[in-house]
C-alpha cells in the first residue's frame, strides 16, 4: 500500500493517486466527473483513497481551471416574514439538487444594506448572485454593477442589464379582487397595502386599481403599513374605525393579514359574515388561520428552478414573470370544506 502523507499538510492529488496506484489526472476525472470516463473499479478504488486520507477539493484551484466555484451568492432579507423563509428554502433545496453550495447573507430588508452585500458577495469568489430583492426602482438604480450575473427574484419589473424574476402580481390582485367584486358581489374592496415609500403604485395596487377601474367602480378607501403582523393589525383598526367600514379587504402579504384577522376578531366582528379578507403570498399558515385565507399563491419552485437557470445560464439579460395561483378558501365568503379549490 502506498505511504500515507505525513500529518500537518494538505492532501493533494498526487497522494491520492499514489494510495490508489492511479496517475493525478485519473483522480481529477473522478473528482470533477469528467471529461473523460473512468473504469467503476478504478472509479471506486480513488473514492477508498479519497476517503481514507480525507482529501478535500481545493475550491481555488478548481475555479482557475474551471472558471467556476459551483457556489452562489443569496441575499434575503431574513425570516421575520415567513414568505422569505419558504422562498430561501426552496432556492436552497433547488440549488442542492443541481449540486450548487449557497453562501447567504440577510439584509433584514434594507435596500442599503442589500446593495453593500451584494458588492461584499461578488468578491468572495461566488459564480454569481440571487436577491430576494427589499429594493424598488429608485433604490435599484444606484446599485453598481457586481462584475458577476446578478438575478433579482421577487421582483415584479424589470431592472435594465441584470435577469429578474417576480410574480405576475397585477394579474394576481386584480383576479383575487375581481373574485370579491363578481362572485361576492361587494361594491368596493378596500387595500391595506405595504407602504414601500415609492412615489408609484406597488404592482399589487396596480392590479386591485384595475380590477376597479374595469367594472366601472370606485375602489375602496386605501391603508398604508408596515409589511407585518403588527402593521396589518394597525392598519385593520384604522379601517374599521371609518364611519362605513369596508365589507371585504385585499391584504398585500399574508403576513399583514394574519394582523388583519387578529383585529377583526378583536371586533368581536366575523370573517367572512361581517368583512372578507383576502391576501397575497400563499404563505404555508395561511391554510392554518381562522378562517382559512384565500389568497394568490406564489409559484415558489417554479421561480427558484427558473433563477438558477438564468443566472447560471449565461444568456442575455431579461424580465420574467411567472403566473401566480388564486387559491379559494373561506376568507372570501366560499365554503371549502377540505381541499382547497384553485381557480385557473
Amino acid at each position: 500500500m502506498a505511504r500515507t502523507p505525513s500529518r500537518g499538510r494538505n492532501v493533494t492529488l498526487a497522494d491520492v493517486g499514489r494510495h490508489a496506484g492511479v496517475s493525478s489526472a485519473v483522480v481529477s476525472y473522478v473528482v470533477n466527473n469528467g471529461p473523460r470516463p473512468v473504469a467503476p473499479e478504478t472509479a471506486d478504488r480513488v473514492r477508498e483513497a479519497i476517503a481514507f486520507l480525507g482529501y478535500r477539493p481545493n475550491t481555488t484551484a478548481r475555479a482557475l481551471s474551471t472558471g467556476s466555484t459551483g457556489i452562489l451568492g443569496v441575499v434575503h432579507p431574513g425570516t421575520a416574514n415567513p414568505f422569505f423563509g419558504e422562498y430561501n428554502d426552496v432556492i436552497y433545496e433547488t440549488a442542492t439538487r443541481a449540486g450548487i453550495a449557497l453562501l447567504t447573507a440577510t439584509s433584514a430588508g434594507s435596500a442599503k444594506t442589500e446593495r453593500g452585500l451584494i458588492e461584499a458577495l461578488a468578491g468572495r469568489n461566488v459564480d454569481g448572485i440571487i436577491s430576494m430583492t427589499s429594493m424598488n426602482r429608485h433604490d435599484v438604480a444606484r446599485l453598481r454593477d457586481p462584475g458577476i450575473p446578478l438575478l433579482f427574484v421577487n421582483c415584479p419589473f424589470a431592472v435594465p442589464g441584470f435577469h429578474t424574476i417576480g410574480p405576475d402580481a397585477v394579474d394576481g390582485s386584480r383576479r383575487v379582487v375581481g373574485h370579491l367584486l363578481d362572485d361576492h358581489h361587494h361594491a368596493q374592496v378596500a387595500l391595506i397595502a405595504g407602504d414601500t415609500g415609492a412615489s408609484e403604485p406597488e404592482e399589487r395596487e396596480s392590479g386591485w386599481r384595475d380590477a376597479h377601474r374595469m367594472r366601472g367602480l370606485e375602489p375602496g378607501p386605501v391603508v398604508r403599513t408596515t409589511f407585518t403582523a403588527d402593521g396589518g393589525y394597525e392598519a385593520a383598526q384604522r379601517l374599521l374605525d371609518q364611519p362605513s367600514p369596508a365589507s371585504a379587504v385585499f391584504v398585500t402579504s399574508d403576513l399583514q393579514a394574519l394582523g388583519v384577522l387578529h383585529a377583526i376578531h378583536s371586533r368581536s366582528l366575523r370573517v367572512p359574515e361581517d368583512i372578507a379578507v383576502v391576501s397575497f403570498d400563499g404563505i404555508s399558515e395561511a391554510a392554518h388561520t381562522w378562517p382559512p385565507l384565500t389568497v394568490v399563491r406564489q409559484p415558489l419552485r417554479a421561480m427558484a428552478q427558473v433563477a438558477l437557470d438564468n443566472v447560471l445560464s449565461g444568456t442575455e439579460p431579461a424580465h420574467t414573470l411567472v403566473p401566480t395561483e388564486l387559491v379559494i378558501r373561506r376568507s372570501c365568503g366560499c365554503s371549502s370544506p377540505g381541499d382547497e379549490l384553485l381557480e385557473p
